[in-house]
């Protein structure tokens, strides 16, 4: 059962951060929890605006062929290292029914390759939250797009 206390007794950790949660000072990612599975919870979707924006004007980024990874370090209110997003262009696909089928395809990419990161992330004990655009004009297979993500993953596991 979760200890509650008034807003006066908080921790000064709690009251200056703006995205920690008092569940997370204490409950640190631990990866033995997520080995053998691979599977994209609702706890890894990033879904805050307030952090999307946030990752979105601020965030750097890495480029692969078809897609853009835009990524802030970021004290996230989960168990996990990272939580990510996933965006295709109304402009360059007008047919919501193609957007949604590329959205997903990266989700099952991100979901089979995102091990790797994962560790690195633990090694280094910090939080990313993660932003995926695909920005190529016409729609791309499965293969492509893992591909590509493993890439972009790749060069984020050198630059961090």
């Amino acid at each position: 059962m979760e200890e509650k206390y008034f807003k006066e007794e908080e921790p000064e950790a709690v009251k200056n951060s703006l995205y920690q949660t008092k569940n997370v000072l204490n409950n640190p990612f631990d990866l033995n929890k997520l080995s053998g599975r691979q599977t994209f919870c609702k706890e890894e979707r990033l879904k805050r605006a307030v952090l999307i924006d946030k990752l979105f004007t601020e965030g750097r980024k890495l480029h692969s062929n078809n897609l853009t990874l835009v990524f802030l370090p970021a004290a996230l209110d989960c168990i996990y290292p990272a939580q990510a997003t996933f965006s295709v262009s109304k402009r360059n696909f007008k047919n919501a029914v193609s957007r949604n089928t590329l959205k997903r395809r990266m989700r099952e990419a991100y979901r089979k390759n995102k091990i790797s990161l994962y560790q690195t992330l633990a090694a280094k004990n910090t939080q990313l939250a993660l932003g995926w655009i695909f920005r190529s004009k016409k729609e791309s297979d499965f293969n492509v797009i893992e591909q590509d993500m493993l890439a972009a993953i790749e060069k984020l596991n050198k630059v961090i």
